[in-house]
């Protein structure tokens, strides 16, 4: 009787076995985990942002609102000044950009006023300080606000005139908040006021095709803007 052949069986290495698994799952783990941190953390500052968005609405608007009287005030303080006196006189007729820009320039006005002359909000950006300041740097929009003429600005703050807008958001920038209205500086007030159409209308006769042109149909024009110009 023939005797059988018994053929041994070899256990593949470790090795072999990985190899004919295909790749270790190790790096698709890692992958899927860096993932789903990622969401978590988007999801999350997503949940802030619309749970706080009313806080930074009105943190804005109180920023705002304090720059403007920090505008205001610098006006009214520079206004009493003979060295700002004297420089109004032998420039009558600056106004709007060209007044905040000549005043800081020649330092009639607080040099550090340059950057709260630009709103909050907006379209406007903060120029370069050295550079506007030495008159170097390439044009940009950069003051949010009219102004007053040069020559009438000591005059308007006196008790005896008729109240009146002395500075304003200029018409690149009077829609900023609708929600709100129009930042305004009265002349016989230290503190701003956001100014809505309707008060315009109810108080000064203002039209809304009027409130929709400031630059042509209000400012130097109709009161209580007749003073104030971009």
């Amino acid at each position: 009787m023939p005797e059988r052949e018994f053929k041994t069986f070899q256990v593949p290495p470790v090795s072999a076995q990985s190899e004919s698994m295909g790749r270790s799952p190790k790096p698709f783990i890692v992958a899927c985990a860096v993932f789903m941190f990622l969401s978590l953390g988007l999801m999350f500052t997503v949940i802030f942002v619309f749970a706080n968005a009313p806080k930074i609405g009105v943190s804005a608007h109180k920023l705002e609102f304090k720059q403007a009287w920090e505008v205001g005030h610098c006006l009214r303080e520079a206004a009493t000044e003979r060295k700002f006196q004297q420089w109004a006189k032998r420039n009558p007729a600056l106004r709007g950009e060209q007044f905040w820009a000549r005043a800081l320039r020649d330092q009639v006005i607080d040099q550090d006023m340059l950057h709260k002359l630009c709103a909050l909000t907006g379209p406007d950006m903060h120029p370069d300080r050295e550079g506007f300041l030495s008159h170097t740097t390439k044009y940009q929009a950069w003051c949010s606000y009219t102004s007053p003429i040069a020559v009438e600005v000591e005059g308007l703050f006196a008790k005896e005139k008729p109240r009146c807008v002395l500075v304003c958001f200029n018409a690149r920038n009077w829609n900023n908040r609708p929600d709100l209205g129009v930042m305004v500086i009265w002349s016989d007030s230290e503190e701003p006021q956001w100014l809505t159409f309707e008060q315009a209308q109810a108080d000064w006769g203002i039209t809304a095709e009027q409130w929709a042109d400031p630059a042509g149909q209000l400012f130097g024009k109709k009161a209580p803007f007749q003073h104030t110009f971009e």
